[in-house]
């Protein structure tokens, strides 16, 4: 099956920050619609304006069947940073997906969303490239996961409760 077939989901999730100020996310690749074949494979690029380049991180990748690798973003000549994926074995498996967590730059009121893919062709015999054509990610949100804003929920009031009691009964000296 040709890359023309493929098709590439990005499912963003917004990750607790760890860091104030850092506002940290996961995406996660999943191939849909067709597969590749050897030597055949895709580039997912970051524009450096709303992704912090330096903070990208692959946490999941495919292991069989695939070469992945992360390109940072280049002051010269300019270009953006990018994730690479090759197929190294005909129709790899697509079930797997590609992870990773990055920092989000396009502030709080924003989120990510479509992004460039080239997909290509290697000559292993000369290392030429051919274009097979470019397309977008096709984004959708997961929820965050509802137990760690629960808990956060529970801290608070109980917090609450606390405050309240001792300033409606405040610790006094006796004897």
């Amino acid at each position: 099956m040709s890359a023309k077939a493929v098709s590439i989901s990005a499912v963003f999730t917004d990750l607790p920050d760890v860091m104030s100020g850092r506002d940290l996310w996961q995406v996660r690749y999943q191939l849909q619609g067709g597969t590749l074949l050897v030597n055949q494979g895709f580039s997912i690029f970051f524009d450096s304006g709303i992704f912090d380049s330096s903070s990208l991180t692959l946490t999941h990748s495919p292991m069989q069947g695939w070469s992945t690798f992360l390109v940072p973003y280049q002051n010269f000549p300019p270009a953006d940073a990018f994730l690479d994926a090759e197929a190294t074995v005909n129709t790899p498996q697509t079930s797997q997906t590609f992870d990773l967590n990055f920092i989000w730059l396009g502030g709080k009121a924003l989120r990510p969303g479509s992004q460039e893919i080239d997909f290509y062709q290697i000559d292993p015999l000369s290392g030429n490239f051919t274009d097979l054509g470019s397309s977008q990610t096709q984004p959708s949100y997961a929820v965050p996961d509802s137990s760690n804003v629960l808990n956060l929920c529970f801290v608070l009031t109980l917090g609450f409760m606390i405050f309240r009691a001792v300033r409606l009964h405040p610790f006094t000296k006796t004897g």
